[in-house]
């Protein structure tokens, strides 16, 4: 089918403005054949769609089959929405270029809208297999009553599988918002009311109080004598009072 396809592209591109009733023909014998192989290609490709719906029930819920698919529809949904991610960060780079004013601006701008645009449409991917594909996938594996509680909890982990990037990227953007807004509002954010709050104190102990009282009471009769006391002259040995007489 593809040679036969690539014969009919090559046979197209090769004519001219003008071309003859050879070519015509030629090229009209090209694409039937290729239309031929194309259909044929289909019916066979229906018939093993169909041969593997035969066979899910036979390999059961609990089996590599099931999860293979599982991997490979969260690989596609995945591929997917990375494609149109970069492509509407592309587009919009492209539309808001002359609003950026230096490259650096652009590329943060081009980051940004892949993030944004990766965690929405990953949602929604979230949304569809969840809702849509691996609902069917596990009606398509289950072959009996049986198979309710093994379907259950194949569902629950295939979701959580598919659930588990957004999860990351989530707790990531709201711990950074964290980050960010505790840098802006500084260590000693200002209170509401407009003041500043008081720090805590402790319950008062009357005995340390009546200690401290204490202390400072005899700390304040100590300054009053020393300031009110007399000053006594010094003698000649060091001492004070008056000269020293002997007594016979």
């Amino acid at each position: 089918s593809d040679l036969a396809e690539a014969s009919a592209n090559i046979a197209r591109k090769s004519m001219g403005w003008f071309p003859s009733k050879d070519e015509k023909e030629r090229l009209v014998l090209l694409e039937g054949i290729a239309k031929k192989h194309a259909d044929s290609l289909a019916v066979v490709q229906a018939e093993e769609r169909a041969l593997e719906a035969r066979l899910k029930p036979l390999y059961g819920i609990v089996s590599r089959e099931f999860w293979v698919e599982q991997r490979r529809a969260i690989s596609n949904s995945i591929e997917t929405v990375h494609k149109m991610a970069a492509d509407n960060a592309w587009y919009s780079a492209l539309f808001s270029l002359g609003n950026v004013e230096s490259l650096q601006e652009l590329v943060m701008q081009i980051i940004g809208q892949y993030v944004i645009a990766t965690v929405v449409l990953y949602f929604f991917g979230v949304v569809f297999y969840a809702l849509w594909t691996a609902p069917w996938t596990v009606y398509a594996y289950s072959s009996s009553v049986f198979d309710i509680i093994p379907g259950i909890v194949s569902y629950i982990l295939a979701v959580g599988l598919m659930l588990l990037p957004l999860l990351v990227c989530g707790g990531a953007l709201v711990g950074l918002l964290y980050y960010t807004a505790k840098n802006r509002a500084g260590p000693n954010p200002p209170p509401v009311g407009g003041q500043e709050p008081r720090p805590p104190q402790a319950a008062p102990n009357p005995r340390a109080q009546g200690v401290q009282q204490e202390r400072a009471r005899q700390e304040h009769q100590n300054r009053q004598q020393e300031r009110y006391a007399p000053q006594m002259p010094r003698n000649e040995g060091g001492g004070f009072g008056g000269p020293v007489h002997d007594v016979d």
